[in-house]
């Protein structure tokens, strides 16, 4: 049998795909598991290869062709290359400012619908948003946040991404001061808010990335579309992205909207706090933040090399 896959696979590889625009990527995911991988691959030659039932055309028909061949399994693969299943909005554009890294920023927030929207509002390494209305679903603290020992609600019981920053009073350390924590300084793809809403390639932005951004740009305070915020506009090919000024979400309020924002990164700098983008009527820079607030999610993606 896999003698037989890899042969299969060598085959597909070799077959032009068309653009994956033209259908449902989720269609990809062959055997229901919210990954498209080579277990997607596998579950399609078996597919192929069973008894061609009604069934089997639904789950095999990657591509609605109306035909199980060797056509889909080149669109699973495609979809594999392509970075896998995206939920992101129609309207979402992948902005190529022409970063040194060749970061792509997404034209808008998680959660939003145009640029100026204000999206989602985001715990950090949570991947449930929650809107601007500081009167529905959710009070940001300690004790409501995720990543938490059970029960507890003070800083010193986040029991992950824990780093060996010298804060002795967190569960992180024993009784003897020893460094007992996972050591994660870079969130996981499961925790990741963008990764998780939009799928694909996009990611929460590195802390690398948001330096990259401020110092290979321009950004002014601008009204877009009657809502203030920061208009980042590349020092390299003018290509600009908006900012709304979301503000952020803490305890049972929003704070801050129309003055500035804060957007989270993917860098842990202590246990207790996250790097962060932020800016005012009069700069942007980098800062950090307590992990329990919410924050709107700005995504970003690596540039494909010509012909990847």
């Amino acid at each position: 049998m896999k003698h037989i896959l890899s042969f299969i696979l060598l085959f597909v590889l070799s077959i032009s795909v068309q653009a994956q625009s033209v259908f449902d990527s989720r269609r990809a995911d062959v055997n229901g598991d919210g990954v498209v991988d080579v277990a997607d691959v596998s579950a399609l030659v078996l597919v192929m290869s069973g008894p061609g039932s009604a069934d089997a055309l639904v789950k095999g028909d990657v591509n609605g062709d109306n035909i199980v061949d060797v056509a889909d399994i080149a669109t699973v693969i495609s979809v594999m290359a392509s970075g896998g299943i995206s939920f992101a909005p129609a309207n979402v554009v992948a902005v190529d400012l022409g970063l040194p890294t060749g970061t792509l920023w997404a034209n808008m927030n998680v959660g939003a619908e145009e640029p100026e929207d204000y999206g989602l509002y985001f715990a950090w390494a949570e991947t449930e948003g929650y809107p601007s209305d500081p009167q529905i679903d959710r009070v940001f603290e300690y004790g409501t946040y995720k990543w938490m020992n059970e029960g507890k609600d003070t800083w010193d019981q986040i029991n992950k991404y824990q780093l060996n920053d010298s804060l002795i009073e967190g569960c992180w350390y024993d009784k003897d001061l020893n460094f007992i924590g996972d050591g994660k300084g870079e969130i996981e793809l499961q925790d990741d808010a963008a990764h998780v809403n939009w799928g694909g390639d996009w990611v929460m932005p590195t802390l690398k990335q948001i330096r990259e951004l401020i110092n290979n740009t321009t950004s002014e305070w601008v009204l877009q579309n009657n809502v203030l915020g920061r208009l980042f506009t590349s020092t390299k090919n003018g290509e600009s992205v908006f900012f709304p000024a979301a503000g952020y979400r803490s305890g049972s309020f929003l704070l801050g909207d129309e003055l500035g924002g804060v957007y989270w990164t993917s860098t842990v700098l202590s246990t207790r706090r996250v790097r962060t983008l932020a800016f005012y009527a009069d700069d942007a820079l980098v800062k950090h933040n307590a992990r329990y607030n919410a924050f709107p999610v700005r995504a970003v993606m690596k540039k494909k090399e010509s012909g990847k």
